[in-house]
């Protein structure tokens, strides 16, 4: 093919386009495709031949050129509206209001009074979304080139551009123009509690690019580099950093800095946050008091005679490690303290096989037997809402099985909980005999115990007592508060009438509820005045008229009997009511 019919064919679609954007774009369409800038050969001449792009008359064709040729008419209009091409928006133009007829982006002719109208704007910057879209410029050119703003757009999709009736001008340009957002950068330290909820640390120091911030949120430029340092050393003493995110930084526990390593750029907003946890304390008492039962057998003489038959050994502990590392203590102190302690920390304690450790506000494994008669307690500090523990050297329980096994209850469940509140399961260690434990008994549901120490609100026996008072008194303990079942009544409180309210002690009741047999069971009862009923009172009611009760309330108490299984229970259902009289008048009804 030759290069002068390619030019000729260019040219002679370049006369036909109605717009400079889209006789640019037509010209390096052909231009790239033509094949010219690399050679003109026959080789070149063949393969377009191959490929199709070769009409009847030899001459270059394509589907771009027909489409373009064949959807672009010849100018119609008196004014040349060019669209400026911007890669990081799309968006549409037209020229109907309904905006569903093909596009005019390549350009068009139009006349005074027409109108043309802009589709949504979509951002489509692949290397930074903060790139967005701000506005669109509808600019004026004249004869020498020169151009001016004749209009700015920032409402869209919808109108864009409305050509005035009496315009005298021949050219305008559409620009749409985007701009770079800035970038939201949040920034906080928190301290997360065990159940989940943060609390914000306000003494940290934040700094970006040598700028100092608190908590809070901070805008940045998105095409500027930046390095957010996070400075903890107000905390250092009494708190340990736990993690961060991002996950990428560097600790520099020196002096108590967090720098983070990377920014991620390709994001909006960018949450910087700092988690830090307070440190833990453990106390172990070191020593036990050991007695012996000639010693126990004598205690009376011993007190007469002014000696004492309980020895307080020292020296107790045989090992102490944490995370591996032997405490440099010597274990001679009657009380070693243990200081920043981290949650996940390991700790293990030796102790002399006929002795146990207790602990308060921490659940202790199992010992496990090791060698030279020794007892191990291998365990990880817990992350809890105090992290000050405390441990006791004591003996351990005479039982040679030395664990505590659940006791199965019918209808029932059988507790021990240890000073600190936690809970004895299956395997656990025995308490010492000396060790005070708190024992709970709660029936299942629909079922009441009866008997002394029972909260009537929560239906559950409790008491605090000696290990060796509760294994001594155990049998007595279930005889003396039996579960049965319980008398499951509905409280109905809707009343048309007036206002009707159940109580057991200070608790209000609704729904189905479980009531123990002999329990007394309050009502109040608050007519509505309009509602045209009185209560009929007692004669004791009568007679405290004037100073207590009123034909419109009752209060009343209720004996809790078998009689009322299963039954509704509603106020109106335990007085009389009767035709009322008129609220102001003050006859005695009776």
């Amino acid at each position: 093919m030759k290069k002068t019919e390619i030019i000729f064919y260019m040219t002679f679609l370049f006369l036909l386009c109605g717009c400079s954007a889209v006789k640019e774009r037509v010209v390096q369409i052909l231009w790239e495709n033509s094949g010219v800038p690399e050679d003109a050969s026959y080789i070149q001449y063949r393969e377009m031949e191959e490929k199709n792009d070769l009409n009847e008359e030899g001459l270059y064709h394509s589907d771009i050129i027909d489409t373009l040729n064949a959807d672009n008419e010849p100018p119609s209009g008196s004014v040349h509206v060019s669209f400026a091409r911007n890669d990081f928006l799309h968006l549409d133009y037209y020229i109907n209001e309904a905006m569903d007829e093909k596009p005019v982006n390549t350009g068009c002719y139009v006349n005074p009074g027409d109108t043309i109208y802009v589709s949504e704007v979509q951002s489509a910057n692949p290397n930074n979304p903060l790139y967005k879209f701000s506005e669109i410029q509808v600019r004026e050119i004249d004869e020498n080139a020169d151009s001016k703003i004749i209009a700015v757009i920032r409402d869209v999709p919808g109108l864009l551009f409305h050509i005035p009736e009496d315009y005298k001008g021949t050219e305008l340009s559409v620009v749409p123009i985007g701009k770079y957002e800035d970038r939201t950068v949040i920034l906080n330290a928190v301290y997360v509690h065990p159940d989940g909820t943060e609390t914000m640390l306000e003494n940290g120091v934040w700094e970006i690019n040598g700028k100092h911030y608190g908590n809070e949120t901070v805008k940045l430029n998105p095409m500027e580099s930046y390095r957010v340092v996070f400075d903890y050393s107000a905390y250092k003493d009494g708190w340990y950093f736990s993690g961060s995110n991002p996950e990428a930084y560097w600790d520099k526990s020196s002096d108590a800095t967090i720098t983070f390593l990377s920014v991620p750029s390709n994001l909006e907003t960018v949450e910087y946050k700092v988690r830090l946890h307070p440190y833990g304390t453990m106390t172990i008492k070191n020593g036990v008091n050991y007695q012996n039962p000639v010693d126990s057998f004598l205690d009376s003489a011993a007190t007469i005679f002014g000696n004492k038959s309980i020895i307080d050994t020292q020296n107790i502990i045989e090992l102490l490690q944490v995370n591996n590392i032997t405490n440099a203590n010597n274990f001679s102190d009657t009380e070693i303290t243990l200081s920043k302690l981290k949650s996940g920390d390991e700790i293990l304690i030796r102790v002399p096989e006929d002795l146990k450790i207790i602990a308060d506000g921490l659940k202790l494994p199992a010992s496990e037997h090791r060698e030279k008669s020794s007892r191990e307690y291998l365990f990880a500090i817990p992350d809890t809402e105090s992290m000050s523990f405390q441990l006791s050297v004591t003996r351990r329980n005479s039982d040679p099985d030395g664990v505590f096994h659940q006791l199965p209850l019918q209808n029932g469940e059988l507790a021990i909980f240890d000073a600190a509140g936690l809970r004895y399961t299956d395997g656990s260690e025995l308490p010492s005999e000396s060790e005070k434990i708190t024992v709970t008994i709660t029936p299942v549901d629909q079922y009441c115990i009866y008997g002394k120490n029972v909260n009537a609100k929560d239906n559950v026996y409790r008491a605090e007592m000696k290990y060796s008072e509760f294994e001594s008194n155990l049998q007595s303990i279930l005889a003396d508060h039996p579960i049965r079942p319980g008398i499951v009544v509905t409280i109905d409180t809707e009343d048309d009438s007036g206002n009707c309210v159940f109580w057991t002690g200070t608790e209000m009741l609704t729904g189905t509820v479980v009531l123990r047999e002999g329990q007394d069971l309050q009502f109040d009862y608050v007519l509505d005045q309009n509602a045209g009923y009185e209560i009929v009172l007692s004669q004791e009611e009568r007679v405290q008229l004037i100073n207590v009760w009123s034909p419109y309330a009752a209060s009343r108490t209720l004996e809790v009997t078998d009689d009322l299984q299963g039954k509704v229970l509603r106020c109106r259902d335990f007085v009389t009511l009767k035709e009322g009289v008129k609220t102001n008048d003050f006859a005695d009804p009776y």
